[in-house]
């Protein structure tokens, strides 16, 4: 690993491949990933290497195409429009290139219109409010490789304090306080009010958003794929996998990582809301992601590992060889990529690992991980 870049190289079955690290930060009290740590920007550390570096499609960029996808190919959505939201049973205003959570009001029962919050303006759409669990997937290709599956935030009465402070008090540093203007039409929804004290042992919802500053910081694993295995939301989301992989276009298809965002209901069904490419990494996702660059695991080979020809030629160091890269190219022939997982439209099939990001090269927002 290149400790001042934080790239890695991983080899193995004489091959290897170079994976590029995320960062998160802060810039101007918004989330942005980048390949680097920005020294001059409120950094909230590393999250994760991939084989490659910032690939996107529209599905993953766009929700509004990411619905339609879904419409189109019997995955279950909540119900949307960019027009009028009369047949929704409670909405929320999201902007289909938005991204960590930002930009979404509601929800709202019905559109008002003396409250131009209420409604959906230029670049906006409706869509159906489900209440339930939180659910984030990671699907490396068409493999669901985590899960994790969260409540969604509440506060419970005390009889002494009102809602804004019970809120208040429930988000975790160093995240900043909910605004007022965020949590008013929750609040609304459920016909409360923020300046209202809660009774002794009331639960109220707080929010409904994955990234939501209420969640506890843990260290825990909280994938539950194992636990959700023989129930019905498991098995809707192990058998989306194949369907949500077709949104990634042929030529960058192979050997990508992605989450999706999801409701799961009281009822046990899954409802779709959104493709994230480039996310955080799971921890549990390396070991697919490993195994879809160098081959199925195997327990017992004696000497080496097979060499996997399907994955391209490969030549092997020879013993001892210190390898220069990242500072310089690998010399030709010496230690040939297998094969190199190229950022797309800069580096042809075959071409020598690049050389580390500057440490001046600019974010990119990929969406929510």
């Amino acid at each position: 690993m290149n400790i001042r870049s934080f790239q890695l190289r991983v080899s193995g079955r004489n091959r290897y491949y170079d994976l590029i690290p995320q960062f998160a930060y802060r810039k101007e009290g918004r989330y942005q990933y980048s390949p680097t740590m920005p020294a001059d920007l409120d950094g909230i550390g590393f999250i994760g290497w991939l084989p490659y570096f910032n690939k996107r499609w529209t599905a993953a960029t766009d929700k509004l195409a990411f619905k339609e996808f879904c419409s189109a190919n019997g995955l279950r959505t909540p119900r949307y429009s960019t027009q009028a939201a009369d047949h929704l049973n409670g909405y929320i205003i999201k902007q289909p290139l938005s991204s960590f959570g930002y930009n979404i009001r509601g929800p709202f029962r019905n559109p008002d219109h003396a409250d131009l919050r209420s409604r959906a303006g230029p670049n906006e759409y409706y869509e159906e409010f489900i209440s339930g669990k939180i659910a984030k997937a990671w699907y490396w290709d068409d493999k669901l490789v985590c899960l994790e599956l969260l409540p969604m935030p509440t506060v419970i009465g005390d009889g002494a304090h009102t809602l804004a402070q019970l809120i208040a008090g429930a988000v975790v540093p160093p995240n900043a306080p909910l605004e007022r203007g965020e949590i008013e039409a929750l609040v609304r929804f459920q016909n409360v009010s923020l300046d209202e004290v809660i009774p002794v042992g009331k639960t109220v919802l707080a929010d409904f958003r994955y990234g939501s500053p209420l969640f506890p910081q843990t260290m825990e694993n909280r994938n539950v794929i194992a636990k959700l295995a023989s129930t019905d939301a498991g098995r809707q989301f192990v058998s989306a996998g194949p369907a949500l992989w077709r949104t990634i276009p042929d030529n960058e298809r192979s050997a990508t990582l992605y989450t999706v965002d999801a409701i799961v209901d009281g009822e046990d069904r899954v409802w779709l809301l959104e493709m994230n490419c480039n996310p955080t990494v799971h921890p549990d996702a390396y070991v697919s992601m490993l195994e879809g660059l160098f081959g199925p695991a195997q327990e017992g080979v004696p000497n080496a590992m097979p060499v996997l020809p399907t994955l391209g030629p490969a030549v092997a160091p020879p013993p001892g060889f210190p390898h220069p890269w990242p500072m310089s190219p690998p010399p030709p022939g010496v230690l040939a990529s297998g094969p190199f997982i190229a950022p797309s439209g800069a580096f042809s099939p075959g071409a020598p690992p690049p050389s580390p990001p500057p440490a001046s090269a600019p974010g990119f927002v990929p969406k929510q991980s």
